[in-house]
């Protein structure tokens, strides 16, 4: 569950965080009010080229110093303790390269989220059998690093 999203200098988003309650999410406003933008945002918080497919370097606000952020706190249905915070975005000095963070700690931009194998299995009674079997991904869940999305300060509506 998304729990917490904010946009740092994202579209036309100068500060923005939402935070939603449980159920379903309804985003209202006027045409150019940034309801498309904040789809395009939580799509960049998986792999590929976001909703849009848009280059990174039209992201950032226009009036904006340069470079953008999307950060998220996900939590788990049934656990309001089990957090995963991800953020991605770019900086002013290199529009065109996406920094993603897990946890605080820097990851590959393919490596946000993937798919461990586990090329040796051991099937109990017999030798190892070598194989390829997918797993759900795990993150590390470690409270100690924080993702820090930059200065947002109000909930913008829109």
């Amino acid at each position: 569950m998304l729990a917490r999203l904010v946009l740092t200098d994202f579209r036309n988003h100068a500060d923005t965080v939402i935070a939603p309650g449980p159920g379903f999410v309804v985003l209202t406003g006027e045409n150019g009010a940034g309801k498309t933008n904040i789809l395009e945002a939580v799509s960049l918080l998986a792999p590929g080229r976001g909703l849009r497919r848009a280059p990174l370097g039209e992201m950032a606000r226009q009036d904006g110093p340069g470079g953008f952020g999307v950060a998220t706190d996900l939590r788990s249905a049934g656990d309001r303790d089990d957090t995963i915070q991800i953020a991605t975005g770019t900086q002013a000095s290199a529009p065109e390269r996406r920094i993603v963070r897990i946890q605080g700690a820097p990851r590959r931009r393919d490596g946000a989220v993937g798919v461990a194998r586990d090329p040796v299995a051991d099937p109990g009674d017999g030798p190892p059998v070598r194989r390829t079997r997918e797993r759900t991904p795990t993150l590390s869940r470690s409270t100690d690093a924080r993702t820090q999305p930059g200065p947002c300060s109000a909930q913008q509506s829109l």
